[in-house]
Order: C-alpha cells, then sequence, then structure tokens
C-alpha cells in the first residue's frame, strides 16, 4: 500500500508510457499507460498533460481512486474533466540501425483503466504464445 489512502490504480495516476515489458528475440512487448489527463480543479488550476497529474491532484486533496472517479464521472464540487487514459499492450520489432536501437510497432491490444500488474503479464505472455504460433 501507498502513503495514501486508499487505491490509486486508475490510469489518470501513471505518466505516460511503459510500465511492464519482457523481450523476445527481436520484440518487444510493453503495457503502457496512454492517453492524456486533463483536469480544472474549482480553484480555477488546470492540469494537461500526458504525464502523472498524482502531485497536483494531492495538493488538491484527490488522494485516491474514489475521489479521482468522484471527480472523472461526476464533476463533483466545481472539478471539471476532459479525456482519459488508460493502459494496452503494444508489441514491437526492435530494429538496430546503426546503432541505435529503433522500435516499430506492430500491433496493440485492448484497453484497461486499472493497474493489475498480473493482467499485464497474462496480456504479455498470451501475445508471445500467439506470435510464437504464427511463426
Amino acid at each position: 500500500m501507498n502513503k495514501y489512502e486508499g487505491t490509486r490504480n486508475n490510469a489518470e495516476w501513471y505518466q505516460q508510457g511503459p510500465l511492464v515489458h519482457k523481450e523476445v528475440g527481436n520484440r518487444l512487448y510493453e503495457v503502457w499507460s496512454n492517453g492524456t489527463f486533463q483536469c480544472y480543479s474549482p480553484d480555477g488550476e488546470r492540469w494537461k498533460s500526458g504525464d502523472d497529474a498524482t502531485a497536483w491532484l494531492v495538493e488538491r486533496g484527490i488522494t485516491n481512486d474514489q475521489q479521482l472517479n468522484d471527480i472523472v464521472f461526476g464533476e463533483k464540487d466545481g472539478w471539471r474533466y476532459a479525456h482519459n487514459k488508460w493502459f494496452e499492450l503494444i508489441v514491437f520489432e526492435v530494429v538496430e540501425v546503426d546503432g541505435v536501437r529503433r522500435m516499430f510497432e506492430l500491433y496493440d491490444g485492448d484497453a484497461a483503466f486499472e493497474y493489475d500488474e498480473e493482467t499485464f503479464n497474462t496480456w504479455i505472455d498470451e501475445a508471445i504464445a500467439q506470435d510464437k504460433e504464427e511463426e
């Protein structure tokens, strides 16, 4: 458990980018936090970024998923919210060109909106197995 009350598993808490990954051969399997978090607080301040808004939210009294859900789905007490973030599996082909690793997206998977590392690892394992079958 983190130092904040309750849980913080909603995608909005996570910085955009890869969270879980495995590399097999020339393929990289990653679960990313994607999307944009855009929110206006009752004090008129705005957060708009793909990055982690945790500090900004905590400074304004939003410390757990339930409080975040209240403003995302209810726009309570003067909060306004737009856009969303999510988690998705992205599979890349990794190619080295002139000594530089380059990643080319091959495909992506379904979206989820809550952090669940066990599920993310399952997605990766299933994608690896499917790719091996298709070889």
